[in-house]
């Protein structure tokens, strides 16, 4: 009968004393003396225990008048409180015993699960072993015979117990070393370590527990804790065992670390696999050589490069599989530009997740600083992902961003971290951001990172070139190069399709492919090599090879592939049957037929795509532009019935043919630009906006797209934003359109210029304009704060003003982002050194307003302006402390103004330093930048800089000549500077008197 603790138990001591009833209710025994008599009865099972001891348990030195009298009382109370249990407590002419079997009593239990438990491991079964280890743990609810100290016999029976429960302890440990789950252990065993401070084996477990963990510093320190403790009690030096673990993590002894502890998740069909995989050893020996230097505590990115068709998408499918053994691998999928690859990235971390124990998911919790018992929400989440769950509706995309990194090194925790990405140069930057946050983590990680490139990484991706370029400076980037198959690589092919002879093929194959991996294998599949030398004079085309084999298959399999060649992304056989007017079950055999002939490929247990993307390709270009017009107008249909991303739904109304087409595409073309933005996938937001802007028919429609557009213009660091803003701004005056006003007035955020670009005319019109017909507080407080930063141009003082309004409207509203908006724009034009401490007043209330605000962008810029604030004051820990904020935010996104920031940073940071040379060169390089990606005033900041750090010098001789300089070409955009001239000349005249 299970009594809910697993097994039959009845009777308890290890925690409180108490019995189990018939309906399973745990029986407390309140009065002491019962309680005692119960628990030594207990310690005795099936044991007569004669009355005289009983007595002398119970009651001591403090014995009764009628000891006998008074013994049969406490028994007979104590059955009558036991219920069915007291039953048990039988009479005997010599005194008491307690009848039960080694499974109803939880200590006895215990030692039963301990012995098949060490049965277990000395069968290797690790996680046999464990599960009765635990199991026998379980039975614990507190430290032994609690309540019973008074009581003499107690005392040494908990001792006893205890050291089982520590002996259990160790057996567990023991278990999870063996199954390489290093990473429970370390949840607790610090806590039994303080307690068993002299206990070496258990010392050893921690040590290993640790370096398993990527943790060599503090498996060092627990090695050195353990040698004081011994040489402090007692004198000793740690054991031979000790001691030789101790030079094994010393020497970052392989053999410690956990085989079999990784996992692998599901490896997406990035290739055709149709061949044997031959070759590659020099290339696979470096690829095991960055992965030791990984396992050793760091991060490696190795490039796999390489022409077309050499194999390179196959090259990472054979390094997953080689690895997967000893790590976890995360394949990210880049290819699908329909749906954010930074939901890849949570999708496979998620997977990898749900790999892990409940115990390992909770450590790994509590390493990123969430509690422990929230492990189980965590679970949900992930679950919810792996089902294809809205990636978007589960997790924020800025909690990715930033936790992704942090949660891919606390995965290493488990077993090193591989991490694999097809066509590297195609990621998305937030995919790349988070490889490179992996490499500036303070917490252990053990990472590699192996991706290929399809082309020049400085042509194709300047985001990936500045990721490699910046750890290639800490050593951390190998490259790996693909050379086409050799003569020896497709002989070693043919032997193993036991092909023979094959001395005179092998030299002809070698001339018909050049060693190209995907023709060779194309090659090979039309037929035996012997007709293949044969068939073909010179070589051939990928084309050629795919018409040949699509007409083998039929034409109504040539059909169905031809539309399924239009798909721009993965398809399944209902949406492919939908789109093209056929049957589900048609459609299937003929997709099945295609799969065979290895022509189409599984990408999920539901989808498919083209066995390589060459395929398509060659099948598409046999379509007329009608048939290829209709066929995506028909893909669009069914994917819109189906609620498809936007992007997805965008791309195919844009070559399709229909009167409708043009206003669809600017309608999800412009929600795809909203949607990257939002994740501040700046770049592709630019994209999606401009195909929206060529749709636009109605002119009313241009102005906020426009405004958009600027937006994200600006923060890809596109200089063409000045000139989008300046006509969506003209769009607004012209056709006085009071709602695109408000939008444009929104668009830009609080860290920067208002309207950039925009004349101070054309500004206050617009303001003016939106203050006529906007009557909430919080949105005039927003309008009024711009108009200020206009307004300081010509009015400092009715700047100021303008900018109190602004602020006391934003308090009354209690609206914390127009208050944030208008302290901002209230300190941006109090730049100069006078104006410092109210600055740096107002600005200690704008960090503590954007602590607790999601945009990110704008808390960066309130950071970035505290750091300079404090560089002005020479407050160096104040700076010290919101520059490592802000950086660690600036990692994070790639967007252009804040790369700028961070320039004008480091510029600062070298004149507070006294290298006034270099500081010069790098606000030369910031502004350069600055003017280069469209980052507003950037010419002018530079030359405010470069006056304020003399000033702030006392270099008044210095500033003069700066600051009149500025002044001619910038006063009339910077009072700052007609400021600082003022009060620079008035310097100079006193220093001349």
């Amino acid at each position: 009968m299970s009594r809910g603790y697993g097994c039959a138990v009845l009777f308890r001591i290890l925690g409180r004393v108490a019995a189990v009833d018939d309906d399973g209710r745990l029986v407390v025994v309140g009065a002491r003396r019962q309680r005692a008599l119960l628990a030594r009865l207990i310690l005795d099972a099936n044991r007569v225990v004669g009355s005289s001891l009983l007595v002398d348990s119970v009651w001591g030195s403090a014995m009764p008048v009628h000891p006998e009298a008074a013994l049969q009382v406490v028994v007979s109370r104590l059955r009558t409180g036991l219920g069915s249990c007291g039953r048990r407590i039988l009479a005997d002419a010599s005194g008491y015993r307690l009848e039960a079997g080694p499974e109803e009593i939880d200590v006895l239990w215990a030692e039963s699960l301990l012995r098949d438990g060490r049965l277990a491991l000395a069968s290797n079964e690790g996680a046999r072993a464990a599960d009765l280890f635990d199991q026998a743990l379980s039975l614990w609810d507190g430290d032994a015979l609690q309540g019973l100290e008074e009581f003499s016999f107690s005392v040494e029976a908990a001792h006893r117990i205890h050291q089982l429960r520590v002996t259990l302890v160790e057996a567990r440990n023991d278990a999870y070393l063996m199954d390489g789950r290093h990473i429970e252990i370390l949840v607790d065993i610090d806590s039994w370590v303080a307690d068993e401070p002299l206990r070496e084996h258990l010392r050893a477990q921690q040590i290993a527990a640790l370096y398993r963990a990527g943790r060599q510093a503090d498996a060092m320190r627990a090695c050195e804790s353990l040698r004081k403790a011994l040489r402090d009690e007692v004198g000793l030096n740690p054991s031979a065992e000790i001691q030789q673990l101790e030079r094994r993590v010393l020497n970052q002894d392989p053999s410690l670390v956990a085989t079999d502890g990784g996992f692998m998740t599901a490896l997406p069909a990035w290739t055709s696999e149709l061949l044997a995989y031959v070759g590659r050893e020099a290339q696979f020996e470096e690829i095991l050589k960055c992965f030791a230097e990984a396992v050793e505590g760091s991060v490696r990115l190795v490039l796999v490069d390489g022409a077309p068709g050499v194999g390179k998408s196959r090259f990472l499918l054979q390094t997953a599989r080689l690895l997967s053994r000893d790590a976890i691998v995360l394949p990210i999928h880049v290819h699908d530009v329909f749906s954010p690859a930074l939901h890849a990235v949570a999708r496979v971390i998620a997977e990898a997740t749900l790999s892990l124990s409940d115990g390992e998911l909770a450590a790994v919790a509590e390493t990123l600083g969430t509690a422990p018992d929230q492990a189980s929400g965590i679970r949900d989440v992930a679950s919810a992902l792996v089902a294809g769950e809205s990636t978007a509706r589960l997790v924020r995309d800025e909690l990715i961003l930033r936790e992704a990194a942090r949660w891919i090194a606390a995965l290493s925790m488990k077993a090193p971290v591989v991490v694999i990405v097809d066509d590297l140069d195609t990621a998305s930057p937030a995919v790349l951001h988070v490889i490179a946050q992996l490499a500036s983590l303070s917490m252990p990680e053990r990472v590699l990172v192996v991706g290929s490139l399809r082309s020049r990484v400085e042509w194709t991706s300047p985001h990936l070139a500045r990721v490699t370029a910046a750890l290639e400076t800490s050593g951390c980037v190998a490259r790996v190069e693909l050379p086409p198959l050799s003569e020896q690589d497709i002989d070693e092919l043919l032997t193993r399709m036991r092909v023979a002879p094959r001395a005179a093929l092998v030299g002809r194959l070698e001339e018909l492919t050049g060693g190209n991996a995907l023709l060779l294998a194309e090659l090979l599949s039309t037929g035996p090599p012997e007709r293949v030398v044969n068939d073909w004079s010179s070589p051939p085309r990928v084309r050629d090879l795919v018409r040949k084999r699509t007409a083998e298959l039929g034409r109504p399999t040539a059909e169905i592939l031809k539309h399924a060649s239009l798909f721009l992304h993965d398809f399944t056989v209902e949406l492919l049957a939908e789109s093209a007017g056929t049957t589900i079950g048609t459609t299937a055999t003929l997709v099945d037929r295609a799969v065979d002939a290895h022509v189409l490929q599984p990408s999920t247990i539901h989808s498919y795509r083209f066995a390589h993307q060459l395929f398509g390709q060659a099948l598409a270009a046999d379509l007329s532009a009608e048939q290829r017009a209709a066929g995506h107008r028909r893909i669009a249909c069914a994917l819109e019935r189906r609620g498809s991303p936007a992007a997805l739904l965008a791309a195919h109304w844009s070559a399709a043919s229909g009167a409708d087409a043009p206003e669809k595409v600017l309608e999800y073309a412009q929600t795809a630009g909203r949607e990257c933005l939002r994740i501040l996938e700046s770049a592709a937001a630019v994209r999606w906006f401009e195909l929206a802007l060529q749709y636009v028919r109605d002119p009313a429609d241009r102005g906020p797209l426009l405004a958009e557009l600027a937006q994200a213009q600006q923060f890809a660091g596109d200089p063409r934003c000045i000139e989008t803003l300046q006509e969506a701004v003209r769009v607004a005056l012209i056709a006085d359109d009071d709602e695109l006003t408000l939008h444009i007035i929104r668009a830009t955020t609080p860290g920067w210029s208002t309207l950039p670009g925009v004349t101070g005319g054309d500004t206050q019109r617009l303001l003016t304009r939106a203050l006529e017909v906007v009557d909430d507080s919080a949105t005039r407080s927003r309008i009024l704060a711009r108009l200020a930063v206009d307004l300081s141009l010509d009015d400092p003082l009715a700047a100021e003003r303008t900018a109190d309004e602004a602020v006391a409207l934003a308090r009354e509203s209690n609206d914390r982002t127009a208050l944030l908006e208008s302290l901002m724009r209230r300190a941006s034009f109090s730049l100069t050194p006078h104006s410092l401490t109210a600055r740096r007043l107002a600005l200690r209330e704008i960090l503590e307003l954007s602590s607790r605000s999601t945009d990110v962008v704008t808390r960066y810029f309130a950071l970035s302006a505290s750091v300079v604030a404090a560089i002005q004051a020479a407050d160096l820990l104040e700076a010290e402390s919101s520059s490592t904020e802000a950086d660690a935010i600036a990692v994070h996104y790639d967007l252009s103004p804040l790369e700028w920031s961070v320039m004008t940073r480091r510029a600062w940071r070298a004149g507070l330093a006294g290298r006034l040379d270099n500081a010069e060169q790098l606000i030369l390089d910031a502004s350069n930048f600055g003017n280069e990606h469209g980052v507003t005033h950037a010419s002018e900041a530079a030359q405010l800089q470069r006056v304020t750090l003399r000033w702030q010098q006392n270099r008044i001789g210095e500033v003069l000549p700066v600051a009149r300089a500025a002044h001619s070409d910038y006063a009339q955009r910077s009072p700052g500077i007609t400021t600082i001239l003022i009060r620079s000349l008035a310097e100079h005249a006193r220093g001349h008197d």
